[in-house]
């Protein structure tokens, strides 16, 4: 007589099958190489990198004696844009420290005189694996514009686009952030003397202290290239507008007499 497993018509279910070496054997990880370079770091590559921090090393020398410190822009290699390839050991608290991150690819720095100094020794110098990948990952050292500090924009339009008051037109202000030490005192004091010279007040009610983020009052459009002119200022942009909306199509009316009561409970 036939099993109640052997019957014909009884369903089989899948078998999972375990190869001899699967509970000890993986896959190898695909991607870059941990000290692959993004491109060829040869002597005209570090010859254009050094080029870039010396020009950067000339702006920046008349404002550190009024601000000890200069955020500066590193443009990185479209292959270096993930958070696992920042070079933190070419910017590292020994040389110019990593202070933020704008758009994707783009970092800023923190810039002193010492540290350039130390940055340009690693890219002339520099030949352990670490140092070069992290060479490779750099496109661009610059300064931080006053262009770039009004997001591609004419001071013109941004006046334009403010929001305006009895006093003035209202504008938002955003400082770099330089953690805390007299070095972010002196870009505060700094961006208060230019509101001061200016006679543009300056507000931070409705912003937390930690978001360096200020409502300033201009009055022309001198006063939007001043502060976009300014050391420690990161952005500045036409202060945003809530409007409220009231509904024009709602159907309003008195309630039904004929609803039920509601129950006790």
């Amino acid at each position: 007589m036939a099993s109640e497993d052997s019957r014909p018509d009884r369903p089989r279910l899948p078998i999972k099958l375990t190869l001899p070496q699967q509970t000890r054997e993986r896959s190898g990880q695909g991607g870059r190489s941990r000290y692959e370079p993004f491109c060829r770091v040869d002597a005209d590559f570090r010859e254009r990198l050094g080029r870039q921090v010396s020009a950067l090393r000339k702006v920046i020398v008349p404002l550190v004696l009024r601000t000890g410190a200069v955020p500066a822009r590193v443009r990185l290699h479209p292959l270096a844009t993930a958070r696992s390839h920042r070079p933190g050991t070419l910017f590292s608290s020994k040389t110019c420290p990593i202070i933020g991150a704008g758009v994707r690819g783009e970092l800023f720095v923190k810039a002193t005189l010492g540290g350039l100094d130390k940055i340009t020794e690693k890219i002339y110098s520099g030949d352990s694996q670490q140092i070069v990948k992290e060479l490779s990952a750099v496109s661009v050292v610059e300064p931080v514009t006053p262009e770039f500090r009004r997001g591609r924009r004419s001071a013109r339009d941004i006046l334009r686009g403010c929001p305006r008051r009895a006093n003035g037109f209202l504008a938002r202000v955003k400082l770099f952030d330089f953690d805390e030490g007299g070095e972010q005192s002196a870009l505060y004091d700094d961006f208060l003397g230019t509101c001061h010279r200016r006679e543009i007040s300056v507000d931070s009610a409705g912003y937390s202290a930690t978001s360096l983020t200020y409502c300033v009052t201009c009055q022309s459009v001198q006063d939007i290239e001043a502060l976009a002119d300014t050391v420690g200022v990161r952005s500045i942009s036409a202060m945003p507008s809530i409007v409220a909306t009231r509904p024009q199509f709602a159907s309003h009316g008195s309630l039904r007499s004929d609803l039920p009561s509601p129950q006790a409970t």
